[in-house]
């Protein structure tokens, strides 16, 4: 990564590796079972836009979705809009990594992750590489102001329309054992008025326990449900923070993989697990289905990533990282990274 003040870098100076793509095969689907299908992209390394079919992607991190089925996806340092079946970019130079403010086309940005789009169609996007909040309003790409300390280490944010909720990773980057003190916790803020306001409620973790196994030390990722709920990932599962405080924990096997989530408007959650390539939905009756099923031993998962259409049994994903749903639950799209695709699944 070049320092901060180095300014812009040319694309090309950060070479994707020679890759002939990632070939995905179909199986038919088959009736009564959800299906699985690629909604757009090749799973060749670019940034051609067009026919969802040709389209290419980079790195697809993070999905939103608007109230007019237009889908925004954050992929590496542009963000993509796909409508009616085509591909454009929304906001980024596809030519140059930065963080330069200003015209859509003109702006640029360093490393992307999370994405949330409100009722207006303003879109807001986490720029983890820069340490910001960005917002994409009316052709125009601005930084959103955080008072304060700011977020050290932003990943993913989420609106309810009118507020802001940023994750604050904390500089907490562990994926196997870990030991140590973490000198800030994770947490959740509350964007309002330009003032980061840290919820108390979110700040699950203050130390990492020595030779304990951890996929993710949370929080990746947040999202809002009914009523206002926040739906947030932790080491141990889902916490649930209601608006008047009250904090609600639901224990899923295995929470700590979850990458990303999403909440329809029954209160489903759906989530996203790239070190085992599922996707899980968690009903209302506590039950989890992962897409495809886990094998029995959970370390065999993570040797069957793969790309294949078809149906939920059979499909094969490879490291999933964003996630967003309908609020019926009948389609569940995701991006799906290791493929360079998005994918969509159909219930």
């Amino acid at each position: 990564e070049p320092p901060p003040d180095a300014g812009p870098v040319r694309a090309d100076a950060r070479p994707e590796p020679e890759d002939p793509g990632v070939v995905c095969s179909s199986v038919p689907c088959v009736a009564g079972e959800p299906c699985v299908r690629t909604l757009a992209g090749t799973g060749t390394a670019g940034r051609q836009n067009g026919a969802a079919d040709r389209a290419h992607f980079t790195s697809p991190k993070a999905i939103a979705l608007d109230g007019r089925g237009a889908l925004y996806v954050s992929d590496d340092h542009v963000v993509r809009k796909i409508q009616d079946g085509q591909v454009t970019t929304l906001a980024g130079d596809p030519d140059l990594y930065g963080d330069q403010d200003g015209p859509a086309a003109e702006a640029s940005f360093d490393s992307l992750r999370g994405i949330a789009v409100d009722s207006k169609g303003v879109v807001h996007v986490v720029d983890r590489g820069a340490g910001k909040l960005r917002r994409i309003d009316n052709g125009m790409v601005s930084t959103v102001a955080i008072a304060s300390e700011g977020a050290l280490d932003p990943l993913d944010v989420a609106t309810d329309g009118s507020d802001l909720y940023l994750v604050d990773h904390g500089h907490v980057s562990c994926m196997l054992v870990c030991s140590g003190v973490v000198r800030r916790a994770p947490s959740i803020g509350l964007l309002k008025g330009g003032k980061l306001e840290i919820l108390p409620e979110t700040i699950t973790l203050t130390e990492l326990r020595q030779d304990t196994t951890y996929l993710f030390a949370q929080p990746q990722a947040v999202a809002i449900g009914p009523a206002g709920v926040l739906y947030m990932p932790t080491a141990e599962g889902v916490r649930l923070i209601a608006r008047d405080g009250t904090v609600k924990d639901l224990t899923i096997d295995p929470a700590s993989a979850i990458s990303d989530l999403a909440v329809d408007a029954q209160g489903v959650i759906y989530g996203v697990a790239p070190f085992v390539s599922r996707v899980g939905l968690l009903d209302l009756e506590g039950k989890l289905t992962t897409i495809p099923p886990l094998p029995e031993k959970l370390l065999d998962a993570l040797m069957d990533p793969g790309c294949v259409d078809g149906p939920a049994s059979v499909a094969r994903f490879a490291a999933p990282m964003g996630i967003a749903v309908e609020a019926n639950g009948s389609r569940i799209y995701v991006a799906d990274s290791g493929n360079r695709r998005i994918r969509v699944i159909e219930r």
